[in-house]
């Protein structure tokens, strides 16, 4: 099953945190003490069913009455419990009927253990309810009562079960039911994704990310045992040797990576009963003596994380149809690594997440994985005045709030905006024009955001400092560039600070400039692509449709965009407040790669290939 967002009741800061999202990936972020490693633990807790949740970890005082219930012996319990939203795969559509989305949520009374349970219509009447459940004398004992006879021998359970099964399947399909929360079926249980957690948190420690990394293939060898169960010595002995063959891959690559390590050694230790009961991690020093990891320096170790976590994406791919899925977490896993080591992270993290079945959420606190990802992928907590968490999302595709949101992000962390001085990629543009409708316009035609490619942009618009920024990044070495109007090149007189010889004087050559349409950036799109979104976005008031024709004249008379501004601003009410907002609401209504322009194509494979 994919896990799509879970919610959380009565865990420390988490009160009630509704809807987070498990995504490809999520990150997570907000300020210290804010309930980010919270949300990672009810995510483990939801699907694991550990750590077990200690008194210290409930809150108590929470008005929501959803978080303590009364039970029998009348005393009022603290009730935390974690919710998820999961919907069933193909495999699972197709071979166990499974219909989404499905609410599985695991609950842990005070004092009690914790089980999981399964929203779902049950039957108005009690006594049909559970069934699978109960033994043979107890649906014996319900089917008598309401006068059935057994299906078959009287000994037998399934005789007894089908004529009160077909009573309660008749109820619900009738409308006689109630939706109710009862126990989940062990079976639907093992269709639960298989967490895999990577923290950096805390000190390196290779036996645990190993462990972590191979957890998942012994899980998946013992899924393809089959018929091997019935001979368990023999099937614990193979699978030691088939986990130990999958541990020396590991070892390899962690060699390769960390080349200065010298030989390790990764002995696994399988039981059936324990599960992947330990592992033994030593390297060899030249004189032969083996010791174990735990004495290698924080920054080998660091290293080595990065080999495991590179080695697991190998375990995601081509798992088997009925694999129920991943879900992995990290842990502010760029702690203590520097810039090179952070963007080979984040690379890392998109190819585990461009397997169908991952899904991935990320705590953090570094605005380069903020500026990678599309902002509706972020998550922010913050704490509010009750020192309980609050969950806010940015959804709205809006540039301004785009800045205003990133802005907030970075005040709540204490980091400024000086990590855009990492990125590979600058591009200056003139204005707000070209800073709200090029991001769009690069998604469109490229499939993944600006951020995603690491290019920044500048606005050159109202910013004395912006040439002097540039200035400086191109003289240390980074790659900068310029896209402006064709216009530019003649207006040496413009108050604007990206003429072309004002630009020159920055020290950046001509081939550093992408000019873009015959006069302007809005002269590059069709009028037929005007003329939709003028219909669909600036009706007139008079019902009369806009032409093509109305948009070709309009380019005769001086400056296209100036004279599309007018125009629209007399004809429609729905006008936008400025001509920067024209080109912006024209972008969202392109649809595919093919309607951008292809000059604009062009300058954005140019960026694209130097920001490799």
């Amino acid at each position: 099953m994919r896990l799509v967002k879970y919610s959380v009741r009565g865990l420390r800061s988490l009160a009630n945190v509704v809807d987070i999202p498990v995504g490809r990936p999520t990150i997570v972020v907000g300020s210290n003490d804010g309930g980010k490693t919270s949300c990672l633990l009810a995510l483990q807790f939801l699907l694991t069913g550990k750590p077990e949740i200690g008194e210290e970890d409930r809150t108590y005082a929470v008005d929501d009455e959803e978080a303590a219930v009364l039970t029998a012996d009348g005393l009022r319990h603290y009730c935390m419990n974690v919710t998820g939203t999961f919907m069933p795969t193909t495999y699972e559509e197709r071979t166990l009927g499974l219909v989404g989305p499905i609410l599985i949520r695991r609950i842990s009374l005070e004092g009690t253990a914790s089980q999981l349970e399964v929203q779902k219509a049950v039957p108005a009447s009690e006594d049909l309810r559970n069934l699978a459940e109960l033994k043979r004398d107890d649906l014996r004992s319900r089917a008598e009562a309401r006068n059935l006879d057994p299906e078959g021998s009287r000994s037998s359970k399934d005789a007894w079960l089908l004529p009160l099964q077909r009573l309660a399947d008749d109820e619900i399909s009738s409308g006689s039911c109630v939706t109710t929360w009862i126990p989940l079926a062990r079976d639907l249980a093992g269709r639960l994704p298989i967490y895999l957690p990577f923290s950096s948190t805390d000190e390196p420690d290779p036996e645990v990310e190993i462990r972590t990394a191979l957890q998942a293939g012994f899980r998946q060898l013992i899924d393809e045992a089959g018929e091997r169960l019935s001979v368990i010595r023999r099937l614990e002995a193979d699978l030691q040797d088939d986990l130990a063959r999958e541990a020396d891959d590991l070892r390899q690559l962690i060699k390769q990576r960390c080349s200065r390590i010298g030989e390790v050694v990764i002995v696994p230790h399988v039981s059936f009963a324990e599960g992947l009961r330990s592992v033994e991690i030593q390297r060899a020093k030249d004189d032969g003596r083996r010791i174990t990891l735990r004495r290698a320096g924080a920054g080998r170790r660091r290293q080595i994380s990065l080999a495991v976590w590179e080695w697991t994406s190998k375990q995601l791919r081509n798992p088997p149809p009925d694999h129920p899925g991943f879900v992995i977490a990290y842990d502010e896993p760029d702690t203590h690594l520097d810039y090179a080591h952070q963007r080979q992270l984040f690379d890392l993290i998109l190819d585990q997440c461009a397997h169908d079945e991952t899904q991935m959420i990320v705590a953090t606190h570094s605005l380069n994985f903020i500026d990678r990802v599309d902002p509706a992928d972020i998550v922010h907590l913050r704490l509010d005045h009750q020192e309980r968490t609050a969950l806010t999302r940015l959804l709205s595709p809006n540039h301004s709030a785009v800045d205003e949101y990133l802005a907030q992000i970075a005040a709540a962390m204490g980091l400024r905006n000086s990590v855009l001085l990492h990125e590979r990629c600058f591009l200056g543009v003139e204005g707000e024009t070209e800073m709200q409708c090029l991001p769009i316009l690069y998604k469109l035609a490229m499939g993944k955001p600006l951020q995603s490619d690491g290019i920044a942009l500048i606005n050159g618009e109202s910013n004395v400092g912006a040439l002097q920024v540039a200035k400086y990044l191109h003289e240390s070495g980074r790659k900068v560039y310029f896209l402006v109007d064709n216009d530019s090149t003649c207006n040496s007189g413009s108050k604007s600070h990206f003429v072309e010889e004002k630009i020159r004087r920055s020290g950046i050559s001509r081939q550093q400039c992408m000019y873009v349409g015959t006069r302007e950036i809005e002269d590059l799109f069709t009028d037929e692509q005007w003329c939709t979104a003028a219909n669909k976005l600036w009706p007139r008031v008079d019902d009369r449709a806009w032409t093509e024709e109305d948009i070709a004249g309009m380019r005769k008379n001086g400056k296209f965009s100036a004279e599309l501004d007018s125009e629209v601003r007399m004809a429609s009410l729905s006008a936008p407040s400025g001509k920067v907002g024209l080109l912006f609401e024209l972008s969202t209504t392109l649809t595919s790669s093919e309607d951008v322009p292809a000059k604009l194509v062009e300058h954005f494979k140019t960026l694209q290939a130097q920001s490799g």
